[in-house]
């Protein structure tokens, strides 16, 4: 379903992971999204029936989902959350996982995040050590 949006290359390579400055090498390139998730992309996601085809849930959402009886993200019908263009907000790992695989992708696991997230020279945020 990729809406064609913008994803950013992150490259293999070393950085440095976690609190501690311990060194690791992430031994393969991946794409992020560049930008979060909009409430008008996740819902073409419930649209097209994402929280009624097991396929794009793993097995424990799946029954998370069947047991909760969910079927669109806690505030959807919020209207200070809700507006088209504003990120997505109320979704769990499961909803998550499950939209990245009904849109041919798939989350980061710990260590791409962090590597997306703090950059290879070990700053506390992507823009510096300075909260803002």
């Amino acid at each position: 379903m990729n809406d064609n949006v913008l994803m950013i290359s992150i490259p293999k390579g070393p950085f440095v992971f976690s609190e501690s400055p311990t060194t690791i090498d992430l031994i393969h390139d991946f794409e992020i999204d560049s930008f979060l998730t909009t409430n008008e992309r996740f819902g073409k996601f419930i649209e097209s029936g994402g929280y009624s085809n097991s396929t794009f849930w793993s097995e424990e959402g799946w029954q998370w989902k069947e047991k909760s009886g969910v079927t669109q993200p806690d505030f959807w019908e919020d209207v200070r959350w809700n507006g088209p263009e504003l990120p997505v907000v109320g979704v769990n790992w499961y909803e998550a996982q499950a939209f990245a695989k009904w849109d041919g992708k798939r989350l980061p696991n710990e260590i791409e995040w962090e590597k997306t997230a703090r950059g290879t020279d070990w700053q506390a945020y992507p823009w510096g050590n300075e909260f803002e």
